[in-house]
């Protein structure tokens, strides 16, 4: 088994893919903040990242997400104020970069924060 997996790293790599995080590109979002966690309808919050790219990643993409709204970049950080939504507590937050060589693993990475909001 052993000899089997070293294998199929050795041809993958000798055919220019990438077999995904454990060894390939990746981006990592870092810095994940929104700010206040607790609104009232109606009231702005701000919702920032950072993404962090590892292994042979370029072109870094970071998205923010809440409610009907979005806001991506074609960069590493992102800060942007949202007006809460009344039943709305979901903000989402995404990156991925484009990779040097061809990978089986789409380079992405999610992370999602709760906020409260009152009435």
């Amino acid at each position: 088994m052993r000899y089997a997996v070293l294998l199929l790293v050795a041809v993958t790599d000798a055919c220019g893919f990438d077999l995904g995080p454990a060894w390939g590109p990746y981006p990592e979002l870092t810095n994940v903040k929104v700010s206040p966690t607790v609104v009232r309808a109606g009231d702005r919050f701000v919702a920032s990242a950072s993404v962090a790219l590892h292994g042979d990643c370029t072109e870094p993409s970071i998205t923010v997400q809440y409610d009907m709204a979005s806001v991506s970049l074609r960069t590493t950080t992102v800060s942007h104020s949202f007006t809460a939504t009344p039943g709305v507590t979901l903000v989402r937050f995404s990156c991925f970069c484009t990779p040097r060589r061809p990978t089986f693993f789409s380079p992405e990475d999610f992370e999602d924060v709760t906020i409260q909001v009152l009435p």
